[in-house]
């Protein structure tokens, strides 16, 4: 665990639900949490896969859900971040 990153568990039994990194390049903080550890998860929905290019072999995903590559994710971020800069101008 660095400075910058923290994971949280539940207290009884130790399971991951999250992780918090803070991360000032992106505008704040990313939050990674498993979605099997909300109570109601019928109603969620995978809008994309990103970093597919570093998924192990093994994983499969179903769906048409877009899948982008590390670069790509990280272009779209960027450019997403070089429009909120401009709009707040």
């Amino acid at each position: 665990m660095s400075a910058r990153a923290s994971p949280r568990s539940a207290g009884s039994c130790g399971t991951p639900l999250f992780w918090r990194e803070a991360n000032p390049t992106r505008g704040g903080a990313i939050t990674e949490f498993c979605a099997g550890a909300l109570q109601d998860d019928r109603n969620i929905t995978v809008s994309r896969h990103i970093y597919v290019d570093d998924m192990p072999t093994y994983y499969r995903m179903a769906g048409d859900a877009e899948r982008l590559t590390g670069v790509e994710y990280e272009k779209r971020e960027s450019e997403k971040r070089a429009v909120q800069a401009v709009k707040a101008v």
